[in-house]
């Protein structure tokens, strides 16, 4: 026997079919003409005038918890992963138990409003790629007819260069860095390779009879899109892996000493072998001290693809380098210093 559910100001008309129930969306409306609604559907004549659709109701909150993350958790990469269970932390929060077919662009633009009191637009719109993904999937595993919104707008960013150093800056950073810290910089400045890449980077990575490195996917660690790629080693990445080889500095210290056998699992580690974590304060001091107080430890991945663009490398082989997904990524770093700007409108005079 059918009969009428409400939920979250919508009304439902649920019937039980083979052992199951079925619930089919009449939409908020007043009760009498649900109640006619549901007279029509009984006697099965109404089903396409009324716009009655197949639904499957469910909260955002219970959703995102049930179906999306676990898919998530096994189909992206950690670090994806790991931003989703954030978004959706502070979407939950906000929307609670509101269901997913009421979402709205209404609603969306007021969680917009409460956001941007607390965190910057790129974080708002992390949380809206996710928020327009689940309701994607939503659409396909059947949760909803079709999405509640068609296109989610996210907030309006200031495109900025990304900062990467010069040669000149270079050197100040190199002069000014610890002893323990200027292996890292080299190695970051000459892959292009994250620092969570550099972290869990091990000698069984590093393929001497092909001059490459190999940056793998783990248990412990997954690259940002879930790939695996190679790096050639130049002269000078080949010297300073070299010394890394053979020398292990201590941080507290600065002692330089020889390499343990339990210390040659991972490239940069600890006294006790397990990987270093975190470069981010010997960075920021090293920098300070420079004179580059904006410089960041995702500048020397800049560096390394705007060096490469500088010096007409294939816009191709930056992407593979660098890991992108998409070409476009990569279209970023197709620029030139002010000084090769300058230099490159003298030539005109000649």
């Amino acid at each position: 026997m059918a009969s009428l559910q409400m939920k979250k100001k919508c009304y439902y008309i649920v019937n039980r079919i083979g052992g199951r129930y079925r619930w089919r969306k009449v939409g908020n409306v007043d009760v009498h003409t649900a109640k006619r609604c549901l007279k029509m559907f009984v006697s099965e004549s109404a089903l396409g005038k009324y716009g009655i659709k197949e639904a499957r109701p469910i909260t955002l909150k219970e959703y995102s918890m049930k179906e999306y993350l676990p898919w998530s958790k096994y189909n992206k990469a950690l670090k994806s992963y790991k931003s989703e269970e954030i978004s959706c932390m502070h979407l939950n929060e906000y929307f609670g138990d509101e269901l997913l077919s009421n979402i709205d662009t209404y609603l969306i633009d007021k969680y917009k409003t409460h956001r941007s009191k607390l965190v910057g637009g790129r974080t708002i719109n992390i949380e809206l790629t996710c928020l327009n993904q689940m309701l994607n999937k939503a659409v396909e595993w059947k949760y909803l007819d079709v999405k509640p919104v068609a296109t989610i707008k996210k907030v309006k960013m200031k495109k900025k260069e990304p900062r990467y150093l010069t040669r000149e800056e270079l050197e100040r950073l190199m002069l000014n860095a610890n002893p323990w810290l200027r292996p890292f910089i080299t190695v970051a400045v000459m892959t292009g390779m994250r620092a969570g890449e550099i972290s869990h980077l091990k000698w069984s990575h590093i393929d001497y009879s092909r001059m490459i490195i190999k940056v793998a996917i783990n248990n412990e660690h997954s690259t940002k899109d879930n790939s695996e790629r190679e790096i050639p080693i130049n002269k000078s990445l080949y010297k300073c892996l070299e010394y890394l080889r053979e020398k292990w500095i201590n941080p507290s210290t600065m002692q330089e000493l020889q390499r343990q056998p339990h210390q040659r699992e991972y490239v940069f580690c600890n006294e006790e072998g397990k990987p270093i974590m975190c470069f981010y304060k010997s960075f920021k001091r090293a920098a300070r001290r420079a004179g580059l107080p904006d410089a960041k430890i995702h500048s020397l991945r800049h560096t390394f693809a705007s060096q490469l663009a500088q010096r007409g490398a294939n816009r191709f082989a930056i992407r593979d380098l660098m890991g992108h997904s998409i070409l476009k990524t990569t279209e970023i770093y197709a620029h030139i210093s002010d000084k090769e700007r300058i230099d490159a409108v003298k030539l005109l005079e000649e």
